[in-house]
């Protein structure tokens, strides 16, 4: 049994999919897994709406008072997405727990997402395989830093230091580890497991929405530029524009927003869009998968995987017409590439003889 560690319990709908991406590809590859449910607190305190902290207490309170059932909502979706679809271990509360069981799992496997941020989770030990039971049997897949540079380079070096090998989300990643770190790991940039599986395979899961014909308006990034492309879109299509945005007590015109939307739904509003405005890596994945027209927000600090995954890919005008079988072509080379380095890992876990080809 192989054990995957990742963000699962983020209310984040682009950290659950891609999680349940990867554990689809390892399975398809026969490499049985399961996705860990360590309970680490940074993340856990999403899962708390209405939680106050004592850094803050009346802004907390009145956010509480505001979100709090909008979030309770989100929670209850989020959490009813992984029951569903997401084969997860018992939950660990603690690093320690999770060493104590480590020999029931083959190897583990951590990413993809910002696992190896100094930022997120609080710089968590556990996402980067650093504890006993796991030497030996460490890897990754498209993980993040999550920056293109880094503090804490000796820890940094001490922590990926037990790896045979490294794969990263971004080719940014991989050179960070070789020339800044410059450690003796060989590293190597891979595809967001998102883009493992075609729009045919998300659209089974996607949940249509009520709505046709529509502008659909996705954010991650803090931003007025994009929701009023969104809404001018809107105005010279003579279509709603519909929002996946929580803060409803925020009015803006030209949009109706979408609330506690989940990654199913986020799906379904995504695939049924005549256009999708977004400044989220994801919404442009899956803008790219379900083969839409799209505007794209790059001028954003935080966009630098946006324009390389549009790069890699080849698409020039995501608003104009798109060569979508050269499209699918890069992203057959790009899963063949995934393939084989998932192999690899299976081939060294379980010490069998490389695949010569």
């Amino acid at each position: 049994m192989y054990g995957i560690l990742t963000f699962h319990r983020a209310l984040n709908a682009g950290a659950l999919l891609q999680c349940l991406a990867l554990s689809r590809a390892m399975d398809g590859l026969g490499m049985e897994n399961t996705v860990i449910d360590y309970r680490n607190p940074f993340i856990e305190r999403q899962h708390h709406p209405y939680r106050l902290y004592p850094d803050s207490p009346l802004k907390c309170a009145a956010r509480a008072a505001v979100l709090g059932p909008v979030l309770a909502k989100r929670v209850r979706k989020f959490d009813g997405f992984v029951s569903s679809y997401i084969k997860t271990s018992r939950p660990y509360l603690s690093i320690d727990q999770l060493n104590a069981d480590a020999g029931a799992y083959t190897a583990f496997v951590t990413g993809s997402d910002q696992v190896f941020s100094a930022d997120c989770a609080g710089f968590d030990r556990a996402y980067f395989l650093d504890f006993p039971g796991a030497d030996g049997k460490k890897y990754s897949y498209a993980a993040s830093f999550g920056r293109d540079d880094l503090p804490e380079e000796e820890e940094y070096v001490r922590r990926l230091s037990g790896y045979p090998f490294l794969s990263l989300r971004e080719a940014s990643g991989a050179a960070l580890v070789q020339n800044r770190l410059k450690t003796d790991v060989p590293a190597e940039p891979h595809i967001d497991p998102v883009l493992l599986f075609d729009g045919g395979f998300w659209t089974g899961i996607a949940k249509k929405p009520k709505e046709k014909d529509y502008i659909f308006l996705y954010t991650m990034l803090p931003s007025d530029t994009i929701p009023q492309k969104a809404a001018a879109l809107g105005k010279e299509t003579g279509l709603p524009v519909l929002w996946a945005d929580d803060k409803y007590y925020k009015k803006r015109p030209g949009v109706s927003r979408r609330l506690a939307v989940s990654p199913d739904e986020l799906l379904g509003y995504i695939a049924g869009a005549r256009h999708v405005v977004t400044n989220s890596f994801h919404g442009t994945a899956f803008s790219i998968l379900f083969e839409k027209k799209f505007t794209v927000e790059t001028a954003h600090a935080k966009s630098s995987r946006v324009t390389a995954l549009l790069s890699l890919l080849g698409i020039e005008n995501p608003e104009g017409e798109t060569d979508w079988g050269a499209v699918r072509a890069r992203l057959e080379t790009e899963r063949a590439r995934t393939a084989a380095y998932l192999d690899k890992i299976r081939r060294t876990a379980e010490g069998l003889p490389p695949n010569v080809t």
